[in-house]
């Protein structure tokens, strides 16, 4: 769901992902909510919502942007 708090939200962590290269490790949950000022489920919702769009990935050593290859082989 995109309504006001979690649009916002995911506003802010997109605009600190443009920070990062493709394939590069992006700062974890905590890391956000130091840096961003939000609460931990806000950031949590938001990158859950960069996961669905397949901007990111979620793996079990960190958060990792997607190359567009990528996003657009899952797509065919």
């Amino acid at each position: 769901k995109f309504n006001g708090k979690n649009a916002i939200a995911t506003i802010k962590v997109s605009k600190e992902l443009l920070k990062y290269s493709v394939g590069e490790r992006i700062p974890t949950v905590s890391e956000f909510v130091d840096s961003l000022s939000l609460a931990r489920g806000t950031v949590q919702n938001a990158i859950k919502t960069l996961v669905d769009h397949e901007a990111v990935r979620i793996e079990s050593k960190g958060i990792w942007i997607l190359p567009d290859e990528e996003k657009y082989a899952r797509a065919a």
